[in-house]
């Protein structure tokens, strides 16, 4: 494996070579000249790349004929270089938008596309793969996630929130009256409570 981070796969495909026109979608622009989101990203003439709002994915046609063990790649967290091992010749380079998390990252080559997956350090959306190079219009990006993509205090909160919503809609307790209705239940047993047998509070027998 190549470069600071990253998993290496090739993968041998009987499939014909996949043109590089064919992995760039058609893309439309706003007034600002930015592009409208595909898949949350975008293309360039030497990419497409797409995300969530943890990961971003690179798509990047290589020179006729090349594969995995022709390139070197090095992911670090704040930028990528690609280069030919033969000449060292720079494929494409340049700095992320925001930090990645290297160790995470990994690349594979499948019919002659480079596929970079990159696990972003912080949870934010990108209005570009690559510093400098075009961007999208991210107010226009697919900002519906599942509970299941935010990390375990966020899922936490979420759910807490959808379970009082429907205690409310039943005319039950909501999270936080169950927690005080079950701390009371074990105040009422706590040594000294006036609720113990002999005490002021306590259950007169029948």
């Amino acid at each position: 494996m190549d470069g600071a981070a990253g998993a290496l796969e090739e993968r041998e495909s009987k499939d014909p070579a996949t043109k590089p026109e064919e992995v760039r979608p058609s893309l439309k622009v706003n007034e600002d000249g930015k592009q409208i989101p595909v898949n949350n990203g975008g293309a360039t003439d030497k990419y497409v790349w797409s995300q969530t709002l943890g990961e971003a994915t690179m798509h990047v046609p290589l020179p006729e004929g090349m594969r995995a063990r022709d390139i070197r790649v090095e992911i670090l967290p704040s930028g990528l270089t690609v280069r030919k091992k033969a000449d060292d010749d720079v494929i494409l380079a340049g700095q992320w938008p925001r930090r990645i998390q290297g160790d995470e990252s990994v690349w594979t080559v499948d019919n002659g596309i480079l596929t970079i997956s990159l696990d972003k350090a912080d949870r934010a959306w990108w209005s570009s793969a690559l510093v400098g190079d075009v961007e999208i219009d991210t107010t226009q990006v697919d900002s519906r996630t599942k509970i299941d993509d935010y990390d375990d205090e966020t899922q936490g909160v979420i759910r807490k929130i959808m379970f009082d919503q429907k205690q409310k809609a039943l005319g039950l307790p909501t999270s936080d009256e169950l927690e005080k209705q079950e701390l009371f239940e074990r105040a009422k047993f706590a040594p000294g409570s006036p609720f113990l047998p002999g005490g002021p509070f306590a259950e007169k027998p029948e």
